[in-house]
């Protein structure tokens, strides 16, 4: 048996070229040491801007104009870019999956769907979000996706250039373009943003067996990138 690789990506906001890895990441870690089915897989600014680097130059320095207090919105691209390289299952560290039957789910779902989201646990009109997903490795849809959230930083770029003072939604131009990609897969109008209007979603959109862990990365509402994008450029330029 194959063993799945479990994807975490840490990046200091106030010094995203710091690789030294947090004591809780570690702690994670830890946890899924004695499970032989898993790999478990840290990933910093640095080892991502690197991998992109090398699959293609133009989007390693598109990812660096993105404004590191935003580190949500690298991490949003590098889920997908990890997944699509080495498949496996994406979660943040505020997670643990401890049930091998749920770990087995997920095994099962990717050899027939090729992809899993998680279906949101309260929010039904938006159900399914990237907080927590696993795909194969190559998958076409991931690649789709990050096609997309690069060619967004470009509109990003364009229209700072115009008007240097404009802001972004972090969602729209990079968590949510999953979402988007999954709607206009199976022909549905994207202004509805409704994973629930995709027939038999339920099949790869599930409810995630999880563990809940403190947080630690975020410094209450004041640092959060939705409070942030409000009064800072989402990039550098």
């Amino acid at each position: 048996m194959n063993k799945l690789i479990i994807h975490y990506i840490y990046i200091n906001k106030y010094n995203k070229f710091c690789t030294k890895i947090p004591i809780q990441v570690n702690k994670l870690k830890k946890l899924y040491v004695k499970n032989k089915s898993i790999t478990f897989k840290i990933h910093t600014y640095t080892s991502l801007f690197n991998e992109i680097k090398e699959y293609n130059k133009e989007y390693s320095e598109l990812l660096s104009k993105i404004n590191p207090l935003f580190a949500a919105a690298i991490a949003d691209i590098g889920r997908i870019f990890v997944l699509w390289k080495y498949g496996g299952i994406y979660h943040d560290a505020h997670f643990y999956i401890k049930d091998n039957k749920f770990l087995e789910k997920i095994r099962d779902t990717l050899k027939k769907y090729d992809y899993v989201f998680e279906r949101h646990p309260i929010n039904k009109t938006y159900s399914c979000r990237n907080t927590n997903m696993a795909a194969n490795r190559n998958n076409q849809l991931f690649k789709k996706i990050l096609k997309k959230q690069f060619a967004n930083i470009k509109v990003i770029i364009n229209e700072l250039k115009i008007n240097s003072n404009k802001n972004h939604n972090m969602w729209r131009y990079f968590t949510m373009i999953f979402l988007e990609e999954l709607l206009m897969e199976n022909n549905i109008d994207i202004s509805n943003f409704s994973i629930n209007n995709i027939p038999n979603n339920e099949k790869f959109c599930i409810y995630w067996k999880l563990i809940g862990l403190p947080k630690f990365y975020n410094n209450g509402m004041k640092d959060h990138w939705s409070v942030l994008q409000k009064k800072m450029p989402l990039l550098l330029i």
